[in-house]
């Protein structure tokens, strides 16, 4: 069974952080349905072509955050006292996202995560691994504790290793889903987070490190 482990680095985002404690009301269902991708307006879309962008990059002894042969790469190292997570300084409430998630190299023991509604300290995960596993959850920076709302599970439809995983997150009022390569594999209701920045992140779980790319994000409206 996979082991769930993270530090969040809340520095790279925020300096001043406001710690806020909530109740959580939790229910919830892991599903394999074919989803349909109904979608409203564009809000926000990157294809990290350009030589710049306004997603955080940065050099760290946890890792890196960088543009790279058009994506944004990502590298965690196991040993880091941090996760390795970028923001483009965006906030929504309600927001359907989408991005290419492709590991390139290292362990396949990690985690690829959407984070959501990021705000005084709490933000949802949306995670999948390059070696097939998926999870929902709540971090609090208070707390410096993870909340599983969709436990660990394993997918056949999480392509694993080299392979370019399509990933969306659904954030509508209290209703969170994840779904991969157009297979809802999890839904559940919360109402701890409210709103917030979206971002990126990747953790390593074993071997030395794990570097994966991210591409062709959108957000629309739901």
């Amino acid at each position: 069974m996979k082991n769930f482990y993270r530090i969040v680095a809340p520095f790279l985002l925020t300096i001043a952080l406001i710690f806020t404690a909530t109740g959580c009301n939790i229910t919830g269902s892991t599903q394999t349905s074919t989803q349909a991708n109904t979608t409203g307006d564009i809000l926000y879309s990157d294809s990290f072509s350009g030589s710049s962008t306004n997603w955080l990059t940065y050099t760290e002894d946890f890792g890196y955050v960088k543009l790279q042969d058009g994506a944004l790469h990502i590298l965690n190292y196991t040993d880091g006292e941090y996760s390795s997570d970028t923001y483009p300084d965006l906030s929504y409430r309600d927001f359907i996202l989408e991005v290419d998630m492709t590991f390139v190299e290292g362990s396949t023991d990690n985690w690829q995560s959407v984070v959501g509604r990021y705000s005084d300290g709490l933000c949802y995960y949306f995670d999948i691994s390059a070696d097939g596993y998926y999870a929902i959850g709540f971090w609090d920076d208070e707390e410096w504790d993870y909340t599983g709302l969709v436990e660990t599970t394993y997918s056949d439809y999480i392509l694993q290793g080299n392979k370019t995983n399509r990933v969306r997150v659904e954030c509508i009022g209290t209703s969170l889903s994840l779904t991969v390569n157009g297979h809802k594999l999890a839904q559940v209701t919360d109402s701890t987070c409210k709103t917030g920045e979206v971002g990126l992140e990747v953790s390593s779980m074993d071997g030395t490190y794990t570097v994966v790319a991210f591409d062709n994000f959108v957000i629309y409206a739901p």
